[in-house]
């Protein structure tokens, strides 16, 4: 998915500003796996990409320097709620998964 963001280039955005935009857009798609994967829910997804389309609203005609703070700020929201929802259900990181989870995967 972050590859994608590649294309921007073709568009007329900046190396640099294009290869942070694939550094964030990979960061959160792993991030939101893992949210996912476990919360066992779509919604603190939403709830966070919402977050995240709102602060680059906010900053779409901020200078660079702000675009990469702003950005810095999410990545920092995202990581400090990660944490949290790995904290309250270790328990799901570190079980094994039952057999219909391993034949779903497959």
């Amino acid at each position: 998915f972050g590859l994608c963001h590649l294309m921007n280039v073709l568009g007329g955005a900046g190396l640099t500003e294009t290869i942070l935009q694939i550094f964030f857009a990979l960061a959160y798609g792993v991030a939101f796996a893992l949210i996912f994967i476990v919360s066992g829910s779509i919604w603190p997804c939403i709830l966070l990409h919402a977050f995240h389309d709102g602060c680059s609203f906010l900053s779409a005609d901020g200078s660079a320097r702000t675009n990469i703070l702003v950005g810095i700020f999410q990545f920092a929201v995202m990581i400090t709620y990660i944490a949290a929802v790995v904290k309250r259900n270790k328990t799901v990181l570190s079980r094994p998964a039952a057999p219909e989870e391993q034949n779903a995967v497959r």
